[in-house]
C-alpha cells in the first residue's frame, strides 16, 4: 500500500491515485482523531510510518519499527491495535510490536546508549539540526547524518551515545548510503509525448525534466547534480557545503 505523498509525475494511473488517496485519507483521519494535539509534522510522520508498515510483510514491518523513535512507537501501537482489522495486522504481529516498544533501549537487561530519530524529507533538504537533551547534556544532531556519536558523561570516561537518523520518506523515494536521493516516477508514455516537460516534486522543490531529453524506453535515469541532501562530512559533521545528487528513475508505461 502507498501513503499520502502526492505522486510526483504529471500523468498517472487514475485508478492507483484513487486507491492511494482513499487509503491516505483513512490513515490521516485515524492519526488526527487519536493525536489531535500533535503537530502537523508529527501527524504526517505517523501517517508515513503506518503506510510503510502496511506496505511490507510483517517481518519487514517489525524490523522497520525497531528503528523508530520509542516515544512514537507507543502511540503507533495504540492506533495499530484499534484498527488491526483494517490494516490487516495479525495478533502475532501486534504482540511482537508491543514487545518492541516496551523493551525500550535494553537488551539482556543492559542499557544501550543508542537512540533513533526519524527525520522527514524536508528535514534532510533543509539541513535541519535536532537539539537532543540527554540527561544533563544538550546534543546538536545533524539530521542528514545516518549516525553520529557523542561523548557523554564525565570527560575521559569513555561513554558515548550513538544517535541514528532513520528517515521516513514517501514510498517512491529512497536515500542511499552516500545520501543520494533516488525518486521513482511513473508516466504514461503516450500522454507524456503531448507535454513539454514533467515536474518532479521533492518536498518544497520542483524539478523539471524536459520531455525532449527522455528516450522511449521503459526505464531511464535523470540526475540532478548538487541539488539533494548534504554530503556527510566526517571531519566536520555540520558542514553542508557539498550536496549529493537527486536521481530520478523514470518509468514509462
Amino acid at each position: 500500500m502507498t501513503n499520502a505523498h502526492k505522486q510526483t509525475d504529471s500523468v498517472n494511473d487514475r485508478g492507483d491515485l484513487s486507491y492511494a488517496s482513499i487509503f491516505a485519507s483513512f490513515v490521516k483521519t485515524v492519526v488526527n482523531v487519536w493525536n489531535h494535539k500533535e503537530s502537523e509534522e508529527d501527524t504526517r510522520l505517523y501517517h508515513l510510518i503506518l503506510s510503510k508498515v502496511v506496505g511490507v510483510c510483517e517481518k519487514q514491518a517489525l524490523e522497520y519499527l525497531r528503528q523508530i523513535d520509542r516515544d512514537k512507537l507507543s502511540k503507533l501501537f495504540v492506533i495499530a491495535k484499534m484498527h488491526a482489522d483494517v490494516f490487516g495486522f495479525s495478533s502475532e504481529f501486534l504482540t511482537e510490536f508491543e514487545r518492541i516498544f516496551q523493551k525500550g533501549s535494553e537488551i539482556n537487561g543492559e542499557e544501550i546508549q543508542r537512540i533513533y530519530l526519524n527525520p522527514l524529507l524536508e528535514d534532510l533538504l533543509a539541513d535541519n539540526l535536532y537539539r537532543l537533551n540527554w540527561k544533563s547534556d544538550d546534543l546538536i544532531v545533524p539530521m542528514w547524518h545516518h549516525e553520529t556519536t557523542f561523548d557523554i558523561g564525565e570527560p575521559g570516561g569513555g561513554k558515548t551515545l550513538d544517535v541514528c537518523c532513520i528517515p521516513v520518506l514517501p514510498p517512491n523515494m529512497e536515500l542511499l548510503e552516500d545520501n543520494t536521493l533516488v525518486i521513482t516516477a511513473t508516466y504514461c508514455a503516450s500522454a507524456l509525448l503531448q507535454s513539454d516537460e514533467c515536474v518532479v516534486e521533492v518536498g518544497p522543490r520542483r524539478l523539471k525534466i524536459d520531455v525532449c531529453e527522455l528516450r522511449l524506453v521503459k526505464e531511464q535515469i535523470v540526475q540532478f547534480e548538487g541539488q539533494g541532501v548534504a554530503e556527510m562530512n566526517v571531519n566536520n559533521v555540520y558542514d553542508v557545503s557539498v550536496r549529493m545528487p537527486i536521481r530520478v528513475k523514470v518509468l514509462l508505461k
